[in-house]
């Protein structure tokens, strides 16, 4: 591999959801490739997370549009899809209680006699392949460490205030 790629294994520290609003025969989604139906982690999603922990502008440099690209130019660093390892975990159905829908809808306010409805989804486990290029070997280790450092402690995919999305490396 060129000197400016990352490839990098991590692992799930509990569950990921991801891909929650992929229409489905559940009422939630989760993301699978279209070709092979295994997890992924969208580079898109990769993408996002890391512009969002590095600074708009340090002394006077404009990093994120740099790396991430602005709305008429591209980036200098490329994101493939994080693939689910087979093998290291699995998938595994979840549950969310919303308690009261019609205080959710706008419909009413919460009360004692509103009806739980269980909405399942499901949810990944194991671990995942990262492959990132940075414009060259510095860049590289900066996305490594961002990566590191975003993944493990923020996490990444839905419900992450809960725990969901965080890894380890």
């Amino acid at each position: 591999a060129p000197a400016a790629r990352l490839v990098l294994e991590g692992k799930v520290e509990g569950r990921l959801a991801v891909g929650l609003g992929v229409e489905s025969v559940l009422e939630n989604g989760l993301r699978l490739h279209h070709t092979y139906g295994t997890p992924i982690i969208p580079a898109s999603a990769i993408k996002g997370v890391l512009r969002r922990h590095v600074p708009e502008e340090w002394e006077g440099r404009c990093y994120q549009n740099f790396l991430f690209g602005a709305q008429d130019s591209a980036g200098f660093a490329g994101f493939q899809n994080a693939w689910w390892i087979p093998g290291s975990g699995g998938l595994s159905l979840d549950v969310l209680t919303p308690h009261h829908q019609a205080y959710y809808q706008d419909k009413g306010p919460p009360t004692d006699f509103d009806m739980p409805i269980p909405v399942h989804f499901l949810t990944v486990t194991g671990s995942f392949l990262f492959v990132m290029e940075g414009p060259n070997a510095a860049w590289r280790d900066y996305l490594e460490d961002l990566l590191k450092q975003v993944l493990n402690r923020y996490g990444i995919g839905a419900k992450r205030s809960a725990g969901y999305g965080r890894f380890e490396f």
